[in-house]
């Protein structure tokens, strides 16, 4: 079934002023309330007085008019389906081709090439989940380190999991990374470190 459009404007012509001139004021807004009416199309009954004369020449402008508006509105229907076609083909392609070069070349020696391509269509993209402590503070006993799970999870559940401006990927890889860095501190916790320079500072 088709959709049927119509204008919800009444839109007159300055010269409707000059072609109605003979009608009272109160004719001429029996003839606009008429005109709305018709407009809506609810309009039963004619109006009653020699305004009558004039529903024909209205009728003609809203059909005119909504004519018109018909025809911009599947213009711009049409144009927004073009569009979207071509977008849709587009992409389309562009999936086709890189799915194709993995597809053409399965036993690829260049598993860096499969990593780029699929990364084009966005296969394999993993979202970060920020860990608890408690998966953090089993991550470092398993590994037996000296990295305080604490301090670790309160460091980056301040930044938003984030390192530096990117959003972290690998929080198990941040753990190892805080491993070589607490390494790095002459072999002693960094507890200790600060109580050693507290206690100096105090004699």
């Amino acid at each position: 079934m088709a959709e049927d459009i119509r204008t919800p404007n009444l839109r007159l012509h300055v010269s409707v002023l000059d072609d109605t001139a003979l009608l009272t004021d109160e004719e001429f807004g029996r003839l606009v309330r008429y005109g709305l009416h018709y407009v809506r199309g609810d309009a039963d009954c004619l109006p009653p007085g020699k305004e009558e004369l004039f529903v024909p020449l209205l009728k003609r402008y809203i059909d005119t008019d909504n004519e018109r508006y018909v025809a911009a509105v599947e213009q711009r229907r049409e144009a927004s389906r073009k569009r979207w076609k071509k977008d849709a083909d587009e992409s389309i392609r562009e999936n086709a081709t890189a799915s194709d070069r993995i597809r053409e070349n399965p036993k690829t020696q260049n598993t860096k090439q499969i990593t780029d391509i699929s990364k084009e269509i966005g296969i394999g993209k993993r979202r970060f989940t920020p860990p608890s402590l408690s998966q953090v503070s089993a991550y470092c006993a398993e590994r037996k380190n000296k990295v305080d799970p604490e301090r670790f999870y309160n460091f980056y559940a301040s930044k938003g999991w984030m390192v530096g401006k990117n959003k972290m990927v690998d929080w198990k890889a941040a753990v190892r990374t805080w491993e070589k860095e607490d390494g790095r501190s002459s072999g002693k916790d960094w507890e200790k470190d600060f109580e050693e320079w507290l206690n100096n500072e105090e004699k």
